[in-house]
């Protein structure tokens, strides 16, 4: 969901998008895919929380799913 910064028009400065999402592959065993996956402010490196939060964890999970069974945990 993180988009590449864009330079401030005139300043030179790198522009960083408000959220990102940071993912991790995660081993748990040869039979298993999994990935860890935290949406955080960029500035801040703290979770989105919220109206901003819902929307795009609405968006990402179809996407990520497709037509395989997947389980989430919240924590």
């Amino acid at each position: 969901m993180s988009t590449p910064g864009t330079a401030s028009p005139g300043s030179g400065t790198l522009e960083l998008p408000l959220f990102s999402l940071d993912v991790l592959a995660l081993d748990l065993g040869d039979e298993v895919k999994a990935v860890g996956l935290e949406l955080i402010e960029t500035q801040n490196r703290e979770p989105v929380r919220g109206k901003d939060a819902a929307q795009i964890w609405s968006a990402v999970f179809p996407a990520l799913a497709g037509d395989e069974s997947y389980a989430v945990d919240f924590f």
